[in-house]
C-alpha cells in the first residue's frame, strides 16, 4: 500500500544504474576470486597439494557466502521490501486515482512485470548485500591466511580432526598361506564373511 502524495516515491526512473550488474559481478566475483588465487599462489610455506585444497576451500566458501547473501535478501525483499523512491513513476497510475488514500498496486498501468513489481522491493539493497558478501569474504579469508598464527592453528587442526580410511576394510586384499594368487574378503547380504580366489 502507497499514497500518490507521499513526496518521497516522486522521484524519476532511471533506466541506467550508476552501478550495473555486470560491474557488480566482477566487483563481488572476479575480484576475490582472482584475489584467492594470487593470495595461494604466494603462499611459499605449503606444497602443491595443500595450495590446490586451499583453493578448492576458498572458492566454495565464496560460492557459500555469495548464495546464503542472495537467499537472505531476496526472502526479506519478498516478505518486508520497502517501495523504492520511484514508485509513482514505475506505477504510472490510473487518471482519477485519489492522492490522499492508501491504495494498492492494482491502480498502476505499468505492464512491465519486473519494473513494476521491482519498485517494491527496495529493502535490502541486492547490490549492497551481494557485494558485502564477496568482499567481505575476501578480507576475511586474507586476513586469516596472512596472520601469524595461522599455520599453528591449522597444524592443531590436522592433529585433532580424524583422517578419513582410504581403504575400507571389506576391500582389503590379503595372502593366506598356501594360496597362490590373492584373495578378497566381501560381504555378503546376511552379514557373513566369504573368501573367493581372484
Amino acid at each position: 500500500m502507497f499514497s500518490l502524495d507521499d513526496r518521497t516515491l516522486h522521484f524519476p526512473h532511471a533506466e541506467t544504474e550508476r552501478v550495473p550488474v555486470p560491474m557488480l559481478m566482477v566487483y563481488s566475483i572476479a575480484l576475490p576470486a582472482l584475489l584467492i588465487l594470487l593470495s595461494t599462489l604466494v603462499n611459499l610455506h605449503k606444497t602443491r597439494k595443500q595450495k590446490f585444497h586451499q583453493l578448492h576451500v576458498s572458492l566454495l566458501g565464496l560460492a557459500i557466502s555469495l548464495m546464503l547473501a542472495t537467499f537472505i535478501t531476496d526472502t526479506i525483499k519478498n516478505g518486508y521490501g520497502r517501495p523504492r523512491p520511484d514508485l509513482i513513476a514505475r506505477c504510472k497510475p490510473k487518471e482519477g486515482t485519489p492522492g490522499h488514500e492508501l491504495v494498492s498496486i492494482e491502480v498502476c498501468t505499468e505492464r512491465d512485470h519486473h519494473t513494476l513489481y521491482d519498485g517494491f522491493r527496495s529493502f535490502p539493497s541486492g547490490h549492497s548485500s551481494f557485494s558485502w558478501s564477496g568482499l567481505g569474504f575476501l578480507s576475511l579469508l586474507v586476513s586469516l591466511s596472512f596472520s601469524p598464527g595461522h599455520r599453528q592453528v591449522m597444524m592443531e587442526a590436522e592433529q585433532v580432526l580424524p583422517r578419513p580410511n582410504p581403504c575400507p576394510p571389506s576391500r582389503r586384499r590379503h595372502v593366506s598361506r598356501g594360496d597362490i594368487g590373492p584373495t578378497i574378503t566381501r560381504r555378503t547380504p546376511n552379514h557373513a564373511f566369504q573368501n573367493r580366489r581372484l
